[in-house]
Parts: structure tokens; sequence; C-alpha cells
């Protein structure tokens, strides 16, 4: 699950509209690893990242009524900045090294 945190129109779907605090993606929709990369990170027309990845825990908080967190952060190059400073390439061991930080 993704959070929009700057307000987007989706043209590969439709052109949906995201506003910031948005789920991203739409329920029902589907979006595939590649649109995710470009969305999260700064290979898009905003040349900014436009949805950040939710964890789990972020989202027990949010339900909590805290603000989510916003790691791993998408940096240029494939590189994402964890919740810790450190910094890790590609999203798939990011994420990973991410949710192994919320559980230690």
């Amino acid at each position: 699950m993704y959070r929009v945190v700057k307000a987007f129109t989706d043209l590969l779907d439709g052109g949906r509209v995201y506003r910031e605090g948005d789920l991203f993606p739409a329920e029902g929709a589907e979006v595939s690893e590649a649109r995710l990369d470009e969305l999260s990170g700064y290979q898009n027309r905003h040349r900014e990242p436009l949805i950040v990845l939710v964890g789990e825990k972020e989202a027990v908080n949010e339900q909590e009524g805290e603000a989510p967190a916003e790691f791993p952060k998408a940096l240029p190059g494939g590189y994402y900045e964890l919740s810790d400073g450190s910094k890790v390439k590609g999203k798939a061991a990011a994420e990973q090294a991410e949710k192994d930080l919320m559980l230690s």
C-alpha cells in the first residue's frame, strides 16, 4: 500500500486524480512494479516522488491516529533511504530492510 505525497493525475488509469494523503493504487486498480518505481522515484513528469510506501507498522499507527512514516524514501539512482538513515539500492531490498528494522 502506498500513500500519495504529491497530488497527480494518473494518465495510465484513465486520468484518475490522486490527492495528497490518498491511498495508491485505488481499490481495484492494478499497477505494475515498474509503475510503482516510477511514481515513488524521480523518473516521472514531476521529477519527485509522488507516492511512498506505507509499511505495516505505519498502517497500524495511522489507525491509532498517528501520522505515517514515509520510509523507505526514494532517492535518485534507484536508491532508497531507510528510517535509520542508511541507503539501500533497489526497491524490494529497501522494503525488506525497512521491514527488518521495524521488527528489530
